[in-house]
């Protein structure tokens, strides 16, 4: 959770916001290098654009649901798009337009991170730099955590923006491991508590609406092994092609936390 002051928080949205409207023609966020060539996306559109939209709707799919983040715009993420707009009381028209737009882009930082979640929050603990192993690749550990965030932006809102606490994310280097298949190690997985801490009810709370956004590994009170009583653990699979786990898919499950009642495999 990030310690931003509220009035930086307001200019930067401010301005972001103005940008994206004006038919989104620049940037909304100089440090990133992504600018959208297209002000209103739908169904059957392709392209990089698109591919950008799946990565911030990616906490937006729907119960036990996740999608590929390819450049296709499909029904899955026209869905996508509707509960986005519902939450933020925009059309449901399945159209991604300047005013969708205009809110992600409110919701990212200048640092391509989010607004409540942050890299050195992320990296809390751990020195390792992001091009350690197993991944050995710092853009493409950095884009797998901001794919991350996203999914935690989405979850925080459906909470009603109750804070996440982040209490442990990277892992990027044998100093770091717990074991080398987590997926903390290739910046996929995080632990998380709420503002109460360890309280069993609230973990329980975020784990069961963890299922609602993109999340295909869920771990938390009740789990048989490993100490998840104090912190709920989540986690996006992207491939079983190596370097990454060969038993993760970005389709396979993963949910263990049975006080909660959150299990699935």
């Amino acid at each position: 959770m990030s310690r931003r002051s509220l009035g930086a928080l307001v200019a930067l949205c401010v301005a972001m916001t103005t940008t994206a409207v004006a038919l989104v023609a620049a940037p909304a966020q100089a440090a990133c290098a992504y600018q959208w060539k297209n002000s209103s996306l739908s169904e059957g559109d392709t392209g990089p654009d698109v591919r950008e939209l799946k990565i911030r709707l990616s906490g937006w799919t729907g119960y036990a649901n996740t999608y590929y983040l390819d450049d296709v715009f499909g029904s899955e993420l026209g869905d996508a798009v509707n509960r986005f707009k519902k939450e933020y009381g925009l059309p449901n028209d399945r159209i991604a337009g300047p005013a969708v737009i205009a809110k992600l882009n409110s919701l990212q930082s200048s640092d391509c991170s989010t607004d409540h979640f942050d890299w050195a929050e992320y990296k809390d603990g751990c020195s390792a730099p992001w091009d350690s192993a197993p991944l050995n690749d710092a853009a493409e550990a950095k884009a797998n955590v901001r794919v991350l965030f996203w999914k935690l932006e989405a979850l925080r809102r459906d909470l009603g923006d109750v804070p996440l606490i982040v209490t442990s994310g990277w892992r990027g280097s044998s100093s770091c491991w717990s074991f080398r298949e987590s997926n903390h190690n290739y910046g996929l997985g995080i632990d998380i508590q709420g503002t109460k801490g360890a309280n069993t009810s609230q973990l329980c709370t975020i784990a069961k609406a963890a299922r609602y956004h993109g999340f295909n590994e869920i771990l938390g009170p009740g789990k048989p092994s490993g100490d998840h009583e104090t912190h709920v653990h989540l986690a996006w699979f992207r491939t079983k092609a190596a370097p990454y786990p060969s038993w993760e898919g970005w389709n396979a499950w993963n949910w263990n936390a049975p006080t909660c009642g959150v299990v699935r495999s």
